[in-house]
């Protein structure tokens, strides 16, 4: 019982944990079109699969979704040459924002 609540805890505490695979970045010949075809296989290359569940006297309830891990996301952009730069010109929406956790 206690490993339970233990691993929904750390889950919840990831959940809040959260940032954005938004930002500015440059690569050297990068154009918006291809940048934004990279930020979106980066971003389905590192989704996973994640579920938690807790019970207890009264019942219990679980959890599952897809989130976007950003340490493979960052490590995936890397590996494709893009930097961050605060003044880079290769940018997504902020209405294109994906939400990631570590």
């Amino acid at each position: 019982m206690r490993v339970v609540l233990f691993i929904l805890t750390i889950s919840i505490l990831g959940g809040c944990a959260t940032q954005a695979t938004q930002g500015r970045y440059t690569k050297e010949g990068g154009t918006q079109e291809q940048f934004m075809r990279d930020r979106g296989e980066c971003v389905q290359q590192a989704s996973e699969r994640r579920s938690g569940m807790t019970t207890n006297g009264y019942g219990g309830a679980a959890d599952s979704g897809v989130i976007v891990n950003c340490g493979k996301w960052s490590s995936c952009m890397t590996a494709r040459y893009y930097q961050p730069d605060p003044a880079g010109n290769l940018h997504a929406s902020w209405t294109a924002a994906v939400g990631c956790t570590n």
